[in-house]
């Protein structure tokens, strides 16, 4: 659990008003509304129990240029 100033400015800053802790409890993703919460391999499971980023948006912020 993060310290409720910091939950409070990543609810903020999500577009979906969520913080990690409200995704992870509601099994949804912290900036879309569709997540895809099959994750490709342990790495990408850790990142979404940090962040709350679903596979597909983890896909599309992360990828490598």
């Amino acid at each position: 659990m993060q310290h409720p100033d910091i939950e409070r400015l990543l609810r903020e800053m999500s577009p979906m008003g969520l913080s990690p802790e409200d995704a992870k409890t509601e099994n949804i993703c912290t900036l879309c509304p569709t997540p895809d919460l099959n994750f490709k391999n342990d790495l990408s499971r850790k990142e979404y129990q940090i962040s709350g980023i679903c596979q597909s948006c983890q896909d599309q912020y992360f990828r490598k240029e």
